[in-house]
């Protein structure tokens, strides 16, 4: 059997992936656990732990609710005293958030573990993996690192997956779609 052998194609241990792509996939698996540290080190020690506004403590109210397996709570006794802004009271005396059901459920595992900021840290980590692979995908193993570190090192992503707020979660739903890319680049028209 003759014919050349690509020594960028070489497999590492046998796994049949390349050395470089495996070493891409490798440090963009770092790049979103440093990441996630980072937002977690934001949260941490530059917010905290605080909330910042009322939408991050309605959110905390439906985890809670959620945890207690209930999508609404009695209104307590003395209800000015627990009335704040973005939550509903029912005219039958029930009291819940005003947002939908995605963010509180994406924060209830880590309320159930008594940190809810492991969440939007996690999110961020899921996310720099997914900007990764589609950098990959579209690019190859460098541009898809090159996409990871762009998302992983601005001040402002670190920060805002410092807080509880639901854009965190809802960046790392696009997670799955990655997988589309290669197809829709294909499909887009050359300049």
């Amino acid at each position: 059997m003759g014919g050349t052998v690509d020594p960028g194609a070489a497999s590492v241990g046998g796994s049949g992936w390349p050395a470089p792509r495996l070493a891409s996939r490798l440090a963009v698996l770092t790049v979103a656990g440093l990441a996630a540290s980072g937002a977690y080190l934001a949260a941490v020690k530059v917010f905290q732990r605080a909330t910042l506004n009322a939408d991050e403590n309605s959110y905390l109210f439906q985890a809670a609710n959620f945890l207690e397996g209930r999508i609404a709570r009695a209104v307590p006794p003395f209800t000015y005293a627990f009335d704040f802004p973005l939550t509903i009271r029912t005219p039958d005396g029930r009291w819940l958030s005003r947002y939908p059901f995605g963010h509180p459920l994406w924060l209830a595992p880590g309320v159930w573990l008594g940190d809810p900021h492991l969440m939007p840290a996690l999110a961020l980590a899921l996310s720099v993996l997914a900007v990764g692979r589609a950098g990959s995908l579209l690019g190859g193993p460098r541009s898809g690192l090159a996409a990871a570190l762009a998302l992983a090192l601005s001040p402002f992503v670190l920060f805002y997956h410092g807080t509880l707020l639901s854009h965190s979660s809802g960046g790392a739903v696009g997670r799955p779609h990655a997988r589309r890319l290669p197809g829709m680049a294909a499909r887009r028209p050359s300049a």
